[in-house]
């Protein structure tokens, strides 16, 4: 079995309340901080989440993001990646921004760099990374994976990463 970083097989005593068998459970542990504790926490397998959520059901997924300027965060997403904000709330500080299938939560606070990546489809990827490069936007170089999919990592202002997503052959 391949493991992923940050990701193990799941400890009888870590089973989810209920669940007889524990099998195909995963824990995932953060850093360690300065009082000794890490943080941990148990997920489902994600195929069988995947299988409870037929696809096109018009529940977006959600990637948080801390920011230092909350203000600031949401225009970027608005105004130069195109998100609709959905939610925003001043006094608890925080917000939620949606393209397609994709939600964004933004909160107040500083940025985490072991955060979540979101993942966003674009019709041209190479237009939109000169566009994006172009107003002074921080980003990667275009990956192309086998003729079917082009990736482009785009930052933030805070450095959060968002993953630019072109299919290039019919799926």
């Amino acid at each position: 079995m391949r493991s992923r970083p940050g990701l193990h097989a799941a400890p009888p005593a870590d089973r989810l309340p209920g669940d007889e068998s524990g099998r195909g459970h995963a824990v995932r542990e953060g850093r360690r901080r300065p009082h000794g504790l890490r943080a941990r926490s148990l997920q489902p397998p994600l195929r069988a989440r995947l299988r409870r959520a037929p696809e096109g059901d018009g529940s977006p997924l959600t990637v948080w993001y801390h920011v230092r300027d909350l203000d600031a965060g949401r225009r970027f997403y608005r105004e130069t990646l195109g998100f609709t904000e959905t939610y925003f709330d001043a006094a608890a500080g925080w917000a939620k921004l949606r393209h397609g299938e994709m939600e964004i939560g933004l909160a107040q606070g500083e940025p985490q760099e072991d955060g979540g990546v979101a993942h966003v489809d674009v019709t041209d990827l190479k237009a939109e990374a000169e566009r994006l490069r172009s107003q002074g936007i921080e980003v990667g170089v275009v990956f192309e994976l086998h003729g079917e999919i082009r990736l482009l990592d785009v930052f933030d202002p805070d450095g959060n990463r968002v993953q630019l997503a072109q299919e290039l052959t019919a799926g």
